[in-house]
């Protein structure tokens, strides 16, 4: 594939073998488009994450808020597709997400962001919440902090083990307030 991004519509108009492929990346770089399908494929797979027997009995009343937000996404999705049906119906795309080079750094950025969250997803499963806590805070502001040397990744542990400490005491303890956090699924 010689041409990533089609800028004239001349160049639509030269398809050949991958053709369609270069009319599908003209198609996904409009951000409705693309707002249309991500919104969908969540509507769909938070869907299926809802029980099926939640409408026998009153345990509807704990799935009020994520269905009406599954409804609402999926709401969102079909009009951002009925929009993006009708623009690529008249022709009239618009290529709005083209990266630069200059945005590449903030790229890496939510990419290593979203590793962050893997991880502390999958020590939240193994460990319970407050290690994954202390691992998800220590981590996301040693990335964050401009120098990244060994002082600083002491001093973003430190804060971040005063931090859950201090939050353990408030809302885990008894003392102030009780919320029952997840606790380890392999260690029990």
């Amino acid at each position: 594939m010689q041409l990533l991004f089609l800028n004239s519509d001349q160049e639509t108009k030269l398809i050949s073998g991958d053709g369609k492929m270069k009319l599908f990346l003209k198609y996904i770089q409009d951000s409705n488009i693309v707002t249309a399908i991500v919104a969908i494929i969540f509507a769909i797979l938070f869907y299926n994450g809802t029980p099926h027997d939640i409408w026998d009995g009153y345990t509807y009343i704990d799935w009020v808020f994520p269905l009406l937000s599954t409804f609402t996404l999926g709401f969102v999705g079909v009009a951002f597709s009925v929009i993006s049906f009708y623009k690529i119906y008249k022709n009239n795309t618009i290529e709005d997400l083209k990266v630069e080079k200059s945005q590449l750094e903030s790229i890496k950025d939510v990419i290593v962001y979203l590793g962050i969250v893997f991880f502390f997803l999958v020590l939240l499963y193994v460990f319970g919440f407050w290690p994954a806590a202390v691992f998800f805070l220590w981590t996301g502001i040693f990335y964050f902090s401009s120098e990244k040397n060994l002082k600083s990744a002491r001093a973003a542990l430190t804060f971040s083990v005063i931090v859950c400490a201090f939050a353990w005491v408030v809302f885990s303890s008894g003392y102030a307030f009780y919320v029952p956090f997840p606790s380890s699924r392999v260690f029990m």
